[in-house]
């Protein structure tokens, strides 16, 4: 819900007197008043608005509406509420909506209402009021929501890559090069990075994708902006591995969709096949749960294909941390075993090459790759040209190889020390063992408060996060997440002999 003034004396209107670009919209939309004071929920006095210029004739027929982003950024107001209005104007038949084309007013406006339903709060107001505040509750209990899911700076912290790992001296080269190099008509960066990653990942994950599928981003916060952009509109069902980084969840719960988790466990497939809403987008990450570290076994990666073709849905290979399995068998990407073309497959450098370089790319089929490069541009979404130049020259030469290969000796040597730590501290099986990843997840015992414990490590310079951060819904046991890139070799025995003594002073 929207945070308005909390004013009762004088109603807070927002609109044409307050909008810098309001001559760019129709008079019956730089016209629309927000009244705060009003018991309507600001989406029904959107939705009345709308609704009333399209009876009146002053919306005509086809005419293509502001995005929703748009008009929120107008009005003032979250883009969740405009596209509830634009939701609700739809199902009553007055707007056309389209992933791509936007949205229209109707071209029938003859099977429409002559005079639009009005609201009168005469009849029924015990009804309506009730209505009213179950709309209020339900708004509120989503912004509780999304703000418990967007504020876990802990989260984010341990699935950061260590920062002295960084390849300064070879990849610094190339960066100070491609910078001082002035840029010419004839530089191709984008061409050059997208056959560089091509090749890499056919040889490494079995990818299969031309060079001008795959679109080139800043950082993953982009690419989960972008997928959000292209692929959700309000009331769409999104399956989400669970657990899972939270910020995946928070990019496409602003974008509308109704969140699902989906149990890494064996069983919880079945809510994909079973009676449940058919969903628009799954988003799983095969190779290396996040904060777990484990993979997803070959039976699942088939049962999530089928049922992903079945319902016409796209999944997304949300697969940062692929190069950073450290144990076993890495096995292809979920993209390589897609023969109907569902898959679009999301990697990063970042991990790899952070903290300063976070290039991520998203593969995307062949149909959306200009809708898909339209947007990442009008959004701005887009590298520095010089970074990518010499990003795509560091893959092409074995440095990269090198690199990635050192790397994942580094963090698979820090998970072993830190499982014979845990062993000697806490009960056998405590730490689900990653194969993979920047995270290690440890069990607390019994009626343990993992959020005070994890309060009381960081005054101790411990950085962990609470496992229930990484949970749409309570996980079935308490647990933290240690992050391998904030912790060396040197320091995880004294980390672990000081976490040791805090879960002593703060079990119930």
């Amino acid at each position: 819900m929207v945070k308005e003034s909390s004013s009762t004396e004088e109603p807070v209107y927002r609109g044409i007197g307050e909008a810098p670009n309001a001559r760019e919209f129709a008079l019956a939309i730089a016209n629309i008043r927000i009244d705060s004071a009003s018991p309507l929920p600001i989406y029904e006095q959107i939705t009345l608005a709308l609704r009333s210029g399209i009876c009146s004739g002053d919306l005509p027929p086809g005419m293509m509406l502001p995005s929703s982003r748009e008009l929120a950024q107008f009005l003032g107001v979250s883009r969740n509420t405009v596209g509830l209005a634009y939701s609700r104007l739809a199902a009553e038949g007055y707007l056309m909506s389209h992933r791509r084309r936007g949205t229209r007013v109707t071209q029938d406006i003859s099977s429409l209402p002559a005079t639009p339903p009005q609201v009168h709060a005469a009849i029924a107001a015990p009804d309506i009021v009730r209505a009213i505040q179950e709309t209020v509750d339900v708004a509120h209990r989503a912004q509780v929501q999304l703000s418990e899911t967007t504020s876990s700076p802990a989260a984010a912290e341990v699935c950061a890559p260590d920062a002295s790992l960084y390849p300064r001296v070879s990849l610094g080269r190339l960066l100070s090069q491609e910078f001082a190099r002035p840029p010419t008509a004839s530089s191709n960066h984008i061409g050059r990075f997208q056959r560089a990653i091509a090749n890499h990942l056919r040889q490494t994950r079995g990818v299969r994708c031309q060079p001008e599928q795959i679109n080139i981003l800043a950082n993953s916060q982009c690419a989960l902006d972008l997928l959000a952009d292209m692929l959700i509109d309000p009331g769409h069902n999104v399956y989400i591995e669970e657990p899972t980084a939270p910020a995946i969840r928070a990019a496409f719960r602003r974008a509308g969709a109704r969140i699902f988790p989906l149990p890494i466990e064996p069983h919880g497939t079945s809510s994909l096949v079973r009676g449940a809403p058919p969903p628009r987008l799954v988003v799983v990450s095969p190779s290396s749960n996040v904060p777990f570290g484990t993979q997803m076994n070959e039976d699942r990666r088939a049962i999530i294909l089928s049922a992903a073709n079945q319902a016409n849905a796209v999944v997304v290979e949300y697969d940062l941390c692929q190069e950073l399995v450290f144990a076993g068998s890495r096995g292809a990407a979920l993209q390589a075993l897609d023969e109907d073309h569902n898959v679009v497959y999301l990697g990063s450098l970042y991990e790899t090459l952070g903290p300063h370089i976070q290039l991520t790319y998203l593969i995307v089929p062949t149909d959306l790759i200009e809708p898909f490069g339209r947007m990442a541009k009008q959004c701005g979404y887009g590298p520095d040209p010089f970074v990518v130049g010499a990003v795509a020259a560091f893959v092409e030469e074995t440095e990269y190889a090198m690199h990635v290969k050192a790397l994942r000796g580094i963090y698979g040597e820090r998970a072993l020390l830190l499982a014979e730590a845990c062993r000697g501290r806490f009960e056998d099986g405590s730490l689900i063992q990653p194969v993979g990843g920047l995270c290690a997840t440890l069990r607390l015992p019994a009626r343990m408060d993992e959020a005070v414990l994890c309060h009381a490590a960081r005054s101790l310079g411990v950085v962990i996060a609470p496992l229930a951060d990484f949970y749409q819904v309570r996980p079935a046991f308490s647990g933290i997440v240690f992050g391998l890139g904030a912790l060396p070799d040197r320091l995880i025995d004294g980390t672990l002999s000081r976490l040791a003594e805090l879960v002593q002073d703060t079990r119930w």
